[in-house]
């Protein structure tokens, strides 16, 4: 149990206030005439100077350090954005043989000496430091020590470094040249450790008050840097804070698990209770397998006294177990001041349980093992339900392990157990035994686990193409030289690009990616094979993987297939073609295979409606191999032979796989297309002979023209004499010739003689005229004839 005293928060400012009146607005100034080098930190929100210390210093408890470059008005209360001069300091403090510049305080029975609270009748340690100017302790300096006397002081110096007690108001001590121990200290017994250049009294009073002390270097020069000052608060109260304990775990009453801590307060004089006075207590932490609460469940609690002086509480634990609760116990006074504070432990402890385990040093995988396990038990308690486990992820458990209900203190116990080894290699085998108290103990026995010599291997194609059937065998082989039965065999299948179609004596799994074989026994030197069939989906590289389980070993074998496939597009020359009907006309198709393999024996297939008719009425077109990257151009030619809007279909297929398709709109039409041609029988013609001219009309369209009427005006430089056709009458009147063909069907042609005689001399042109029924209505053709006279007359 650790207590010491607390500052009362009003006291040291008040004191901090007398010391440095000049620094009432500054809370933190650096110190003048310190030679000790610094960093500068802005202090942040939360930060404290213990805080800093531990960041800055390495431990909280050199928080004092600071002081020695720092004026701080308290050192306890310090505001966010101030500057604080952090000491660098060196790794060893080294001892000053030059003269001292500052007296320093030291923490004793609490780490703010400037002001503590002590009951009445005890005593209080006051040690302060000589140090250089670089902060170096500085030994055998003259101290010397003066109780004020005011209003209300009490208390005297009962004792003196170095028996340098003067009297009970002054002492004068000299700082120490070496380290030691002073073995007193009066509030637990402990010593008090004294470093080179400190020097020390010790006061104490009789009833309440206070106790201000002056520690006074006069070798320092005069400064502020050379005095000390101590405020001590007596208080005629004591206490007694609860005990260290320690209990055994009860795990059949928890109840009964539960600690009384129980604080007591009193008078230092004589010894009466002290009724109100209020204690907290509160749980910093626990260790170990428990979980402490206070009454419902609450980790700190506040009492007051009652008429005895005492403030109980009591320490339960949720469920039985092993650990150790760290306790903070406060003393307050009736204004709310901490007046004191100490830790107490609680420790819950059981029986002591060891395991040892024996078994073969070397083992076959997959052979049961029989393992020797003794327990023992040296504690003071039984234990209780011991539970062994099998820890080791190399063995498996053959059977169940038996219960032990209870091992009495200092008895042994041994149990065996079956096991398999299913890992090859240097293995632990863990056995590890747990009591119903919480006591655990672990046993190890190191076993060489020898495995089969197993060979896995797939066999399947290398190259297939999409849609074809394939047969991939696994085999199992055994090269060593003993029988091994009970393996599992898996192969796993690459879904996305294979699939299942059978699997002889397997179970495939719901997804249809892994089936799985359980072997028979297979003898040294034989094998064992498993078949699947498989259909590839599309093109790619596919791996199909093969494993062989054998307790914790997995051997692995895989092959690699390539699915190939052509492919195939069909690019035509036309989208649309408009046509005449009976009119031939060519098209293009270009074939191209951009797949991953030739295309053999390609064909075009061709859909040709009614109405229309390709290559002479073919249905398709024999292309042959075409290769990867190739493409090869075909003509085809095309007569509609009916008007109409058509679909031309054609397909490209190879037996491999690949196909492609292409279409064509064919729009055709049907109308007359009228053609005259005039000819005369010879040229030129001599004056006063008869010639004849021939006229020849053809329906060159794909329907026939109607309404179809022959005209010639006859020129004057010749004479009709007669016109002759197979269709209509000819009809000369007035100088022109006209003939009503009326209807000429596609194909048709009419021809028409007319006989002239030439009756003037010079250059004629005989224009002929056909109208018809229709868009355009009229054409016409002319020939010029050359009328000359042999007499030149």
């Amino acid at each position: 149990m650790r207590w010491f005293g607390m500052k009362k928060g009003m006291l040291i400012i008040s004191l901090l206030l007398m010391l440095l009146p000049a620094l009432s607005l500054a809370r933190i100034v650096k110190r003048e005439g310190v030679d000790i080098p610094t960093r500068v930190v802005i202090i942040k929100e939360g930060d404290t100077l213990r805080k800093l210390a531990e960041e800055y210093l390495g431990s909280k408890d050199r928080w004092r350090e600071f002081l020695k470059v720092n004026i701080i008005s308290d050192p306890e209360l310090i505001m966010p954005g101030e500057r604080l001069y952090v000491p660098i300091l060196p790794r060893e403090t080294s001892i000053s043989s030059g003269h001292p510049a500052m007296l320093i305080l030291q923490p004793t029975e609490d780490d703010t000496p400037e002001i503590d609270v002590n009951p009445v009748m005890t005593e209080h340690l006051i040690v302060v430091r000589a140090i250089d100017s670089k902060g170096n302790p500085v030994p055998n300096v003259r101290v010397e020590w003066v109780l004020s006397d005011f209003p209300g002081s009490t208390g005297d110096i009962v004792e003196a470094d170095d028996e340098g007690k003067v009297n009970n108001r002054y002492a004068v001590t000299y700082t120490n040249s070496s380290s030691l121990d002073l073995k007193r200290n009066p509030r637990d017994g402990r010593s008090l450790k004294l470093e080179p250049g400190d020097t020390w009294v010790g006061i104490s009073a009789t009833y309440p008050g206070q106790t201000k002390v002056v520690a006074i270097c006069p070798s320092i020069p005069m400064s502020s840097q050379r005095t000390a000052y101590v405020t001590c608060q007596w208080l005629d109260i004591a206490w007694e804070f609860p005990p260290d304990s320690v209990s055994v775990v009860n795990f059949s009453d928890n109840a009964r698990n539960a600690i009384r801590l129980i604080t007591k307060v009193f008078k230092a004089t004589d010894g009466s209770p002290i009724e109100g006075m209020k204690v907290s207590y509160s749980i910093l932490k626990t260790e170990g397998l428990i979980e402490a609460f206070f009454e419902d469940g609450a980790k700190q609690i506040t009492l007051q006294t009652d008429a005895k002086g005492l403030a109980e509480a009591a320490l339960g634990l949720t469920e039985p177990g092993l650990g150790k609760a760290l306790i903070g116990v406060e003393l307050f006074d009736r204004s709310g001041q901490i007046i004191s504070k100490g830790e107490e432990s609680t420790e819950w402890k059981a029986p002591q349980l060891k395991i040892s385990v024996h078994g073969p040093v070397r083992a076959n995988m997959m052979e049961k093992v029989k393992l020797q396990i003794e327990l023992s038990n040296s504690g003071t308690s039984p234990a209780r339900k011991v539970r062994l486990n099998l820890a080791s992820g190399g063995f498996r458990l053959v059977g169940s392990i038996p219960n032990i209900d209870e091992i009495a203190p200092g008895k042994k116990m041994r149990v065996s157990v079956e096991i398999l080894p299913i890992r090859p290699g240097s293995q632990k085998c863990t056995i590890s035994a747990l009591s119903a108290e919480g006591i655990q103990s672990i046993g190890e026995a190191n076993m060489e686990v020898i495995p089969p010599r197993l060979k896995l291997s797939i066999n399947g194609p290398e190259i297939t193409a999409p849609g074809s059937q394939i047969t991939y065998t696994l085999s199992l082989s055994n090269e060593g030289n003993r029988s091994i039965d009970g393996v599992e065999l898996k192969a796993h299948i690459p879904t996305e690009g294979m699939k299942l179609v059978r699997a002889i004596d397997g179970e495939a799994d719901e997804k249809r990616e892994t089936v799985t074989w359980k072997s028979g026994r297979v003898s040294p030197g034989s094998s064992e094979s498993f078949t699947m069939i498989l259909t590839p989906l599309r093109e790619g590289i596919w791996e199909i993987k093969g494993e062989a389980i054998y307790g914790d070993m997995s051997l692995t074998d895989g092959t690699i297939i390539r699915v190939t496939a052509p492919k195939l597009s069909l690019t035509p020359s036309h989208d649309i073609l408009a046509a005449k009907v009976g009119r031939s006309y060519e098209i293009e198709l270009n074939l191209t295979n951009s797949g991953t393999s030739d295309a053999d024996d390609v064909r075009i297939e061709i859909i040709a409606p009614d109405g229309v008719e390709i290559d002479g009425g073919k249905n398709e077109v024999q292309i042959g191999r075409i290769g990867t990257g190739e493409s090869k151009p075909v003509k085809l030619e095309i007569v509609p032979t009916s008007p109409g809007r058509y679909e031309l279909n054609f397909e490209a297929i190879s037996p491999r796989g690949g196909s492609a398709k292409a279409a064509i709109t064919l729009v055709a039409v049907a109308k007359p297309e009228l053609k005259v041609e005039i000819s005369d029988s010879e040229d030129p013609v001599i004056l006063g002979n008869g010639f004849s001219y021939t006229i020849l009309v053809t329906n060159v369209g794909s329907a026939k023209a109607e309404a179809v009427k022959l005209m010639d005006e006859i020129p004057s430089k010749l004479k009709y004499l007669d016109a002759k056709s197979p269709i209509g009458q000819p009809a000369f009147k007035d100088g022109i010739l006209s003939l009503d063909l009326g209807e000429i069907g596609p194909g048709d042609k009419i021809k028409v003689t007319l006989d002239v005689k030439a009756v003037e001399e010079g250059d004629v042109i005989n224009r002929v005229t056909l109208q018809f029924a229709g868009p355009g209505g009229k054409i016409t053709a002319e020939e010029m004839t050359s009328i000359i006279n042999p007499e030149g007359k």
